[in-house]
């Protein structure tokens, strides 16, 4: 898989930094990234989260993230799309990747 290589999935997830957690689903995922959707959120670029989901394999996978960027969509602002560098990558979601097609 390319390092760019983008799969689209649909996966209910948490994203936790600090005590503040909220859920959301992630919406696309490559071996550097993920996007998600989630409640709105205003945290700077930077701010690292812990994001826990579960893929249909069944075991929950966790990685650490640093937020690159969210935007809110209009017109109200309730949910916003949220792109994540991920920071490591353990073997299990390196394993997930490569069984998606």
């Amino acid at each position: 898989m390319s390092p760019l290589s983008k799969k689209i999935v649909n996966l209910r997830a948490e994203f936790c930094c600090g005590s503040f957690c909220c859920n959301g689903l992630i919406e696309n995922l490559s071996e550097e990234n993920i996007c998600c959707t989630t409640t709105s959120i205003n945290l700077s670029p930077g701010t690292e989260f812990h994001v826990k989901f579960h893929p249909d394999s069944g075991d929950a996978l966790h990685l650490d993230c640093k937020l690159k960027w969210s935007y809110k969509y209009p017109p109200h602002g309730i949910t916003s799309i949220v792109s994540m560098e991920i920071m490591n990558q353990p073997t299990q979601y390196k394993t997930f990747l490569e069984s998606l097609t």
